[in-house]
């Protein structure tokens, strides 16, 4: 199988971070108020030119390990070099290690006040982190304004800011190119009524129009996610209307959504080996050219492979991403200031550059080098459709993985019925308390 680069889904992703328990800096220059003082570069390097003594930031994150794809040396070097310009008696530690239960780890580290001076976490701790005070508010200390408006709802509690996005991904759909050159295909569909065209013309040329691979089973509810223009162009205020009642999971939206799916089934255009197939044949057949299309929230950095969005019966075509990964301050710092920098120094637009090639940033002044078709695709359709968070980041994950189930129901050819989406709002309603937004 080709190698991919992987861009998660905000709530799908499979974290693998450090284990390592890197300990706060030792140093005298925290501040009283136990947040980051609002200095500028200039009056911080001032401060540092007071004294003598050496100190060390640490920090931590599952992309500095080249078990998940290190971004190399030049990175931390520009990091490095950009932070010592303010403190030039600072030390940054990098903790490179790997381990497959980082955020585990992590919050038994910030509970033990032994974590690192700066962390790596992910939409599904940004609350908690932030409601145990284990993070610092970064509101008003430079990334307000240049943050997406997608990430803020991952990254914000209360309207305050806990951490800084680094990269952003959405589901969507892979396509082959080579299928959709010998069958003549121009891309992107208008609607939902000219997609279906694209798959009927696949399978009259002998081409098995979707697979994803649903043997592993974590795909099926990023399905559901790719279908998000079909919520979002009826309600664009779902997310809140399901919060204060005013609308639910048996409503037409999520209605509209299960009957694509099933239409996509109906009409023969889903592999019928779909739940045989793990998610690596998937993609294999798809740079193969043996299927057309694969539902997919990775951008595949090798072969002849584009992306699109699929868009409602109207029209809309609605872009959803969420926030990979992020980062946020320990509250615990002895030297948040010295943190504030390094930090500034870690998302500078020129220097994050070097952390995501072939990713997409959570910062809107960041332009990202895309050496693939699918990336650059991608980036097209960040610019052009219309901007909304992803679907899954208003409703919690029991919820999720109901639709996971009914999609399963669905391609298995056993359908769906109204009890599924009740069984969704039933499961909305007992856990509603842990979505992120609403």
């Amino acid at each position: 199988m080709k190698k991919v680069k992987k861009v998660l889904g905000v709530l799908l992703a499979v974290l693998m971070l450090t284990s390592a328990a890197a300990g706060c800096s030792q140093n005298g220059g925290s501040t009283s108020s136990g947040e980051p003082s609002a200095q500028s570069g200039e009056s911080q390097g001032e401060a540092s030119e007071g004294g003598d003594e050496e100190f060390e930031i640490s920090i931590s994150h599952w992309m500095l390990s080249d078990a998940n794809f290190n971004p190399g040396p030049a990175y931390m070097e520009k990091v490095n070099e950009e932070f010592q310009k303010v403190y030039p008696n600072g030390k940054i530690v990098w903790n490179e290690l790997s381990g497959e239960k980082y955020h585990e780890l992590l919050k038994a580290q910030l509970a033990a006040k032994t974590a690192p001076d700066i962390f790596g976490q992910n939409g599904l701790t940004v609350i908690p982190f932030a409601e145990a005070g284990y993070t610092v508010d970064l509101t008003g200390k430079g990334w307000d304004d240049r943050m997406r408006e997608s990430c803020m709802a991952d990254c914000a509690v209360d309207g305050k800011i806990y951490a800084i996005p680094l990269d952003v991904g959405g589901w969507g759909i892979n396509y082959s190119k080579d299928a959709f050159d010998q069958c003549d295909i121009k891309t992107p569909p208008k609607d939902w009524a000219e997609f279906l065209e694209i798959c009927e013309t696949l399978k009259a040329n002998g081409i098995t129009p979707i697979n994803v691979g649903l043997q592993d089973e974590w795909p099926a509810s990023g399905i559901v996610i790719a279908f998000a223009s079909f919520i979002y162009g009826q309600n664009e205020d779902m997310a809140s209307q399901l919060w204060d009642g005013k609308a639910n999971f048996n409503g037409p939206e999520f209605k509209d959504v299960f009957n694509a799916i099933q239409e996509l089934y109906d009409k023969g255009y889903i592999d019928p080996g779909i739940m045989s197939t793990t998610y690596a044949q998937a993609t294999d057949q798809l740079y193969a050219g043996e299927i057309g299309m694969m539902f997919n929230s990775t951008i595949l950095t090798d072969g002849d492979i584009g992306f699109l969005n699929i868009p409602d019966a109207q029209g809309k075509t609605y872009m959803t991403t969420g926030t990979n990964s992020m980062l946020s301050i320990n509250s615990e710092c002895e030297n948040q200031e010295a943190a504030l920098a390094a930090l500034q120094a870690m998302t500078e637009p020129d220097t994050v550059k070097l952390f995501l090639k072939d990713s997409f940033a959570g910062l809107n002044d960041v332009e990202t080098e895309q050496t693939s078709v699918c990336g650059q695709e991608y980036a097209a359709a960040l610019e052009r459709d219309i901007s909304m968070p992803q679907i899954n980041m208003w409703f919690p994950s029991s919820a999720q993985d109901i639709m996971a189930q009914t999609v399963s129901q669905i391609f298995s050819g056993a359908g769906y019925t109204e009890d599924d989406l009740n069984a969704m709002q039933s499961a909305y309603e007992k856990d509603k308390d842990l979505v992120l937004i609403h």
